[in-house]
């Protein structure tokens, strides 16, 4: 095969994932203004965020997920919402991001906030069910700051 059509190929699949994930952003973004229209969403969080926690493990070793970092960077790889930058510490890893597509196509629409149903239950579950549990904690989100800022508290330096 050629160069030239080799890289084609892979710029198209790049491309075509970026197209994905903005039509899954769309989705999810008229699902839960749905949800919510017809008095469903709390329920509906309720409820997904059980299958969170159930699903948890299970995603953690289909992925090979070790740590806190490696959790954002596959849900940025996966979902490419948010421009998540992880920083570890010497107690916690920072994770911060400054930028979802998600969130912006909800405050375009109307839609509730995805936050805490698509985002923060579902990263907190896989953080909680790593080979280390680790604990995330909510600093701010999009919906009301310029950034959403988690700290992922956890034993990794403990034993070392």
């Amino acid at each position: 095969m050629q160069p030239a059509l080799i890289l084609k190929q892979a710029f198209m699949k790049k491309d075509t994932l970026k197209t994905l994930q903005l039509y899954y952003a769309g989705l999810l973004s008229e699902i839960l203004s749905l949800l919510d229209k017809h008095r469903l969403l709390s329920i509906t969080a309720i409820q997904k965020q059980a299958e969170d926690i159930i699903s948890a493990p299970g995603r953690v070793r289909q992925h090979n997920l070790r740590n806190p970092q490696d959790v954002f960077q596959s849900h940025r790889r996966i979902f490419g919402f948010s421009d998540w930058k992880v920083e570890k510490g010497t107690d916690a890893y920072i994770v911060s991001s400054s930028s979802c597509k998600l969130f912006k196509i909800c405050s375009a629409i109307d839609a509730p906030e995805p936050c805490t149903i698509c985002c923060i239950n579902p990263l907190r579950a896989l953080c909680s069910a790593l080979p280390q549990s680790a604990k995330l904690s909510v600093n701010t989100t999009l919906a009301e700051s310029s950034e959403c800022k988690f700290t992922i508290n956890n034993n990794f330096n403990r034993g070392l």
